[in-house]
């Protein structure tokens, strides 16, 4: 088993890299799985991890988040031999997805929703705020949640929705 991070991801994130990771680490421990994880620095190393993966004779690879979701298909299709789950990819745009390629996505927008609106009842000013990180589909669907929670709510809440374009830089 092997599992490669997308740039900014790292296995003790608080995010959906950690949390691929602590799965994978259950895996282990329940199918006694030999296991090595890589935490990308750049987008030009997702293709050296993803090799080095295969070349060390993982059968199956996790890749980590949606700015990995082209190389993982690509990867999927030259290796029909490995199996390539995608964490917050989704392949529904490719009209052939190979037999050995699944995307997994979660409903973020739902959580989001919840504290939006938990914010949208705490809120003494009627004006709430989220952080995005880069303004991807995964995260604009939660900020659109938080909104629509908040404002379900407290239909006079102003919600301020920001990007930071980094996922990597807390400040």
């Amino acid at each position: 088993l092997g599992l490669v991070t997308n740039v900014g991801g790292t296995i003790s994130d608080g995010g959906f890299s950690e949390s691929a990771h602590l799965g994978a680490q259950r895996a282990v421990e329940s199918f006694n799985l030999d296991y090595a994880f890589a935490q990308t620095k750049d987008e030009n190393d997702y293709a050296i991890q993803l090799d080095k993966q295969i070349a060390e004779g993982r059968n199956i690879i996790i890749t980590v988040g949606f700015p990995m979701e082209e190389i993982t298909y690509e990867y999927a299709a030259d290796h029909p031999d490995v199996y390539f789950i995608g964490v917050d990819q989704s392949y529904s745009a490719h009209e052939d997805i190979p037999a050995n390629l699944i995307g997994l996505q979660f409903a973020e927008d739902e959580a989001a929703f919840v504290v939006g609106a938990l914010a949208g009842l705490m809120t003494q000013s009627d004006t709430v705020a989220v952080i995005g990180g880069i303004e991807i589909p995964p995260v604009v669907r939660l900020a659109n949640g938080f909104k629509n929670g908040a404002q379900y709510v407290n239909p006079a809440a102003n919600v301020l929705i920001t990007y930071t374009g980094d996922f990597g830089a807390p400040e």
